[in-house]
Order: structure tokens, then sequence, then C-alpha cells
């Protein structure tokens, strides 16, 4: 075996242990899984408001709740959820992320606090700032905990399962059956992207990690004009806002390079205003990461024409009815698993027909617009899929 420096007590016992046999390392891994099932288990039921702008984490933390059997509601900003909140405030916990357009998650949880019926509600943090001091933050906003982003599953669980617990008048379901997904091929490598750690933070599912890729793509193809209009216009809280998204993001699906080209820009943008000079060659540093990102993210695009070139053929009228009736109740209630659902209705059919029958639906869904997306499926009912 090797060691790596810095040498820690730890990873000397690990690697020894490694060489000897593996028992204590192998224990160790076990008491994590453990501890992963255990927390799993005491979430499931659980109905938890998720405050989140960005599609591709809302992907992924959709995901992650669904496996635990947990309900999910998505607001896109901290207004939305306390409208939410307003109309249905039978949530078990929030998980509120920070920066975000219309109201951030900092005063969403300080309106929240205000409330009388939600002041013990749990409210959880979900950042990509990591330091001490950003923790601190949360708390004294009123949050109860914080969770990292990139999203690690077994310590977002632990840490959810410390503060959040499904009601005693709610049954828990048993936790939902990951959907059929495209097969999502991958490329042996990608530009930037260290692959096995974005894997990893998908939870080792590759249909996952390449939809969370095709999001990345489709959402920071105009980081550049967006983020410039911002210097331009001297608004530093929006520039802080999108240096802070693709750190994030970009730290989600493994490209480490340019998730630590974010941060600098990020910390810049954090000065209000930047030195000119400094900022113009962060951005550019950062720029140039981004595109080499981007450029291998092309090649996604052969994969997933593949994958619906392999689709067998076309549900046949009237299989889809059931399905579709599930999709609509879905909507109905806000819940979040729509997303998922959509998915696998959009896999039983084929190329052709998804694009005529699923494209306006698809759209409406993914923007949130549940209330006219559940009007198009009944109207998809209504007309036999026409």
């Amino acid at each position: 075996g090797t060691l790596t420096k810095p040498v820690t007590a730890s990873v000397v016992f690990e690697t020894l242990s490694r060489q000897i046999g593996g028992g204590p390392a192998r224990t160790r891994h076990a008491e994590h899984t453990q501890q992963l099932q255990e927390a799993m288990e005491r979430l499931r039921g659980a109905r938890v408001l998720l405050v989140e702008d960005n599609e591709l984490n809302q992907e992924l933390a959709i995901e992650f709740l669904l496996m635990a059997g947990m309900q999910c509601i998505v607001a896109r900003d901290g207004q939305e959820a306390l409208d939410i909140l307003e109309q249905d405030d039978a949530f078990d916990g929030v998980l509120m992320d920070c920066q975000m357009p219309v109201m951030d998650g900092y005063t969403a949880t300080r309106r929240i606090r205000e409330h009388p019926a939600w002041a013990r509600l749990p409210v959880l943090a979900m950042t990509a700032n990591n330091m001490a001091g950003d923790r601190e933050k949360a708390l004294v906003a009123g949050m109860n905990d914080h969770i990292p982003k990139p999203l690690d599953m077994e310590q977002m669980f632990i840490t959810l399962a410390q503060w959040i617990a499904p009601r005693p008048d709610t049954g828990a379901p048993a936790a939902s059956a990951p959907p059929a997904t495209l097969p999502g091929e991958l490329p042996a490598s990608l530009p930037g992207i260290n692959l096995t750690a974005g894997l990893r933070g998908a939870a080792g599912k590759a249909p996952l990690f390449h939809k969370l890729l095709l999001r990345f793509r489709e959402s920071q193809s105009q980081f550049e004009p967006t983020m410039r209009a911002a210097i331009g216009a001297g608004d530093w809280s929006e520039a802080l806002r999108h240096a802070h998204t693709l750190k994030g993001l970009a730290g989600t699906i493994g490209a480490r390079p340019l998730a630590e080209a974010a941060a600098a820009l990020e910390s810049l943008t954090a000065a209000a205003p930047p030195p000119a000079d400094g900022l113009e060659a962060a951005l550019s540093g950062t720029l140039t990461a981004l595109a080499v990102v981007l450029d291998g993210l092309q090649s996604l695009d052969g994969a997933a024409a593949t994958s619906l070139a392999r689709t067998e053929g076309a549900a046949p009228t009237g299989a889809l009815t059931p399905t579709l009736e599930r999709l609509a109740d879905l909507l109905d209630q806000g819940d979040a698993e729509a997303l998922l659902l959509l998915d696998e209705i959009e896999q039983r059919l084929d190329a052709t027909r998804r694009v005529a029958m699923l494209d306006t639906l698809a759209r409406q869904v993914r923007a949130f617009d549940f209330v006219a997306a559940a009007a198009e499926v009944r109207r998809l009912i209504a007309n036999a899929y026409q």
C-alpha cells in the first residue's frame, strides 16, 4: 500500500488494516453502512420542504430523499417556501438553500422563526459554504444544523435523522423503488471531471450522474454572459450568487479544478467591489476551467441519443393511463416525486412519440409549474395521448 502526506494516525491505521487483512477497515465501513441504514429507516415517511433554486441540486436531493421513502415538496426560493407553509404547514422539516434569488435562505428562516406555528419546525441549511463562519451564520438565522454541498448521502441522512422524524399520525411508506432510467452511458473519461468522485456524489448511480451532467451543461452554458452582466451592473450580491452556484455544482459533478477556480472568484466577489485586476484574472481562470468541462460534456449528446434510440417501441395506447393518473395526483399534491415519474414515462415511449406527446408536459414539470402540468396530463388522458 501507499501512504500519502499529510500522514495521520487514522490513515496509518486503515492502511495497515488493509494490508494485514482488512478486518478493522471493513468493520468501520460496516458501521458506517449500518448508521446510514438506521438513519434512512428513521426518516421513512417524513415529509419535507426542499427550498432550492437550482435544478441540478433539486434533482440530486429529490433522488436521495425518495430513496429513504421520504415525501418532498419543492420551493424555488425563500418567498415561495413561506407561501407554501402558509397554505400547508404539515411538514416535518425544511431543507433550506442559503443563496437564492427573490429571498435567500437566511431571511426565509428568520421569517419562519417569527411565526409561532413554525417556531420549532426543523430547518437545515444546505450550502456550498462549508467554513465554520458559514455554519454560525446559519445557526444565528435560526437554522438547526448545516448540510454541506456537494451532498454526501451518508452525512446528509445522518444529519437529517438527528432533527427530523415523521409525525406519529402519518404512515411510514416503504422506500420508493427507483424508477426505470435511461442507461445514460458515460464515456471512459471527461475533461476536467473526476468521474469516480462524481459517481460517488450520485450514490454510484450512473443514470443519475448522467442526468446531473446534462443539467450542469444546460444550466451553466450561459454563466459568462450572466456573470459579466452582474459585474457590469455592479450587482455584487448577484455576482456572488452566480459564483457560489457554479462552485457548488462543479463540486457535485466532480469537477474539482473548476470548483476551486469558482471558489476563488466567489471570494473576490464577496469583497464588493473587488479589485478590478484580481477580479478579471479570477473570472478568466474560471471561464477557462468551465470551457474545458462544457466542451467535454458535448460528447454526452451521442450517449443520450443512442439510449433513446434503443428504447423498445412505444407503449400501447392506454397502457400509460394508470401511470399518468398517478402523475396527475403527484402534481396536484405538489410532490417532487413527479419529476422522477416523468422520467419513467419518457422512457416508455419511443423518441418520436416522446417529443410529440411530452414536450409541453416535460417543460411544465421541470419548471415546477405543477398546476399547468396537471391540466396537461388530464388533457393527454382525455385525448388518449394524441
